[in-house]
């Protein structure tokens, strides 16, 4: 029966330049640290099989904090949760090192600037942004709301429909204002072209 060799506070350096310190099961770290050259610090636990890097495992990289899951390249893979030292959170999700579907955090001096839901390369693709004054649900084009969604704010105020670059924008639209007045029809670039204003008193079309 083969046993495997544990030794104890051991340090290994890889033909790569990776510098590996703690507990080895054979040739491999089971539990400390692994230095990369580029500068990535991976501390926990890992595999006594390939030496992979298990859930949970922390990852220090420029420095931004990683906690969670990871793949066969060392990357964050599966569910996780990074903390930036600018202090955005990413949680939920990754992919290749980048999370596709979660949640960010990120700190604003109005209050803290929240997103839940899709994600592509770092950018927003659908879902729900919470900001300051108002929540918008729907679709995104770099960060910002465009395509089908409905923006709400604590006014009131309500706009519904298409969106090009944050604004209401196409047919079929509406814009609901802080005193109750409704616009229903064409806009451009956030400006009603044809359709119906209704009020309390009368509607216009």
């Amino acid at each position: 029966m083969l046993r495997r060799c544990f030794n104890r506070l051991a340090s290994k350096t890889l033909r790569d330049g990776t510098v590996l310190e703690g507990t080895f099961a054979g040739t491999h770290l089971v539990d400390g640290t692994a230095r990369f050259k580029d500068g990535r610090v991976f501390t926990g636990t890992f595999s006594s099989g390939t030496g992979q890097p298990l859930p949970k495992t922390r990852l220090l990289e420029d420095g931004d904090t990683y906690v969670g899951e990871f793949n066969s390249q060392w990357q964050r893979s599966g569910l996780g949760a990074s903390f930036l030292a600018d202090g955005t959170t990413y949680e939920g999700f990754f992919e290749a090192d980048e999370l596709v579907n979660g949640i960010v955090t990120v700190p604003d001096p109005t209050g803290e600037i929240v997103f839940e839901g899709t994600l592509k390369d770092e950018q927003f693709v659908e879902g729900t942004l919470k900001q300051n004054n108002y929540v918008y649900e729907g679709e995104f084009q770099d960060n910002t709301p465009h395509g089908k969604g409905k923006l709400e704010y604590d006014s009131g105020a309500v706009h519904e429909g298409t969106f090009f670059k944050g604004k209401l924008h196409g047919d079929k639209c509406k814009m609901k204002l802080d005193s109750g007045f409704v616009y229903l029809g064409s806009f451009v670039h956030g400006a009603i072209q044809r359709g119906e204003l209704r009020t309390a008193t009368f509607n216009y079309e």
